[in-house]
């Protein structure tokens, strides 16, 4: 009897030393953790995503058979390829709107804009440039939870509309040359990095080699090819989504709002034309100067980009991160060597978003 009361004083003890510790454990988790109401959100930024790189897609093509039509030769097969190209892209495009608009994203007038940046304190940035139209901006709202209370987050984003020049859109063109024998498959052509600040993002990159840009056109050409020179013509594009968040409590006015988060994604693409190359066949030296161009597609997003948990925890702690931009996006040619180098703008309100 006596062993029986010490087993039951002894298992007593250790469930009291116990139960105040798992306690506290699993409060702290429970106020530390923000999580979404819906899945709404994270189906919204990657359908503008999406969206954006199919429009892009969408603007290249218009605008190079705009260039194609100012030769006087016609090729049947190629227009019937095109028309039907624009025809599905126009159609995903017009599906994605439609999920979009069902998911609760709106367009935003700039009345509404307007009011935003109000709200934002801007002093005399609070100015609104009327007709918008190489930007286009559109709006939703989630719901976020922390500590049982709910927290609403407005994003206001904005993309660009069309192939013009605008705050979140740039293009150039740079020629590159290099001269002395390299190695076909081991030289690279064309390829992208972006970085966060110091830290490099992963991505849809770009990578080509010169034999892979010239196997097709050069029958002659193999993968131990050696070139001696080659010109190239490079264009290079970048385009951005930026987002802000703007938080409140759940059911309050939208004039107790607080634009607390601001982040971006970018991407585009970058083609070539090679004007000449000059390669080993043999003994001989062999010079092509045929044109020979195509392009590659890229895609970088921060790990924070669009998150509203960002937002709220920014809004209960001001002191923490409040942005998440892609800081610049390298190209890079021949040789490895960085043919533009684009530092992309850090928007703190959305007025600062304009036409070029």
């Amino acid at each position: 009897m006596k062993v029986l009361k010490q087993c039951l004083f002894l298992f007593l003890a250790v469930i009291l030393v116990i139960t105040p510790i798992s306690s506290v454990s699993a409060n702290d988790t429970a106020q530390d953790d923000i999580y979404p109401a819906d899945s709404r959100e994270e189906n919204i930024k990657n359908l503008m995503s999406e969206r954006a790189m199919l429009q892009l897609k969408l603007n290249d093509l218009q605008e190079n058979n705009n260039n194609d039509s100012n030769t006087t030769e016609l090729s049947i097969p190629s227009d019937l390829k095109i028309i039907k190209e624009y025809k599905e892209l126009s159609t995903k495009i017009q599906q994605i709107d439609n999920q979009l608009y069902d998911l609760g994203v709106r367009d935003l007038s700039e009345d509404e804009l307007a009011e935003k940046l109000k709200l934002s304190d801007e002093g005399a940035l609070a100015v609104v440039p009327g007709g918008y139209s190489n930007v286009s901006w559109r709006t939703y709202r989630s719901i976020w939870v922390k500590n049982s209370v709910r927290y609403e987050v407005q994003h206001i984003v904005a993309s660009p509309a069309g192939t013009a020049s605008s705050s979140i859109s740039q293009s150039g063109t740079v020629v590159q040359t290099t001269n002395g024998g390299i190695r076909a498959a081991g030289t690279g052509l064309l390829k992208t990095t972006a970085k966060e600040g110091a830290s490099l993002i992963p991505g849809v990159d770009i990578g080509i080699t010169i034999y892979d840009a010239l196997k097709q056109a050069l029958t002659d050409f193999s993968s131990t090819t050696e070139v001696t020179n080659i010109t190239s013509s490079y264009n290079w594009d970048y385009n951005m989504n930026v987002d802000f968040m703007y938080v409140k409590k759940e059911g309050q006015s939208d004039i107790s709002q607080v634009l607390s988060f601001r982040s971006s994604e970018v991407f585009g693409a970058a083609s070539w034309s090679i004007r000449n190359v000059g390669y080993k066949k043999g003994t001989n030296i062999v010079t092509s100067s045929n044109f020979i161009t195509d392009s590659r597609r890229y895609h970088y997003t921060p790990s924070n980009h669009g998150i509203g948990s960002n937002a709220v925890t920014a809004y209960l702690n001001p002191g923490s991160a409040s942005t998440a931009f892609v800081s610049n996006v390298d190209f890079t040619g021949i040789d490895g060597k960085v043919f533009k180098s684009v530092s992309l703008p850090r928007f703190s309100f959305p007025s600062q978003i304009q036409d070029k």
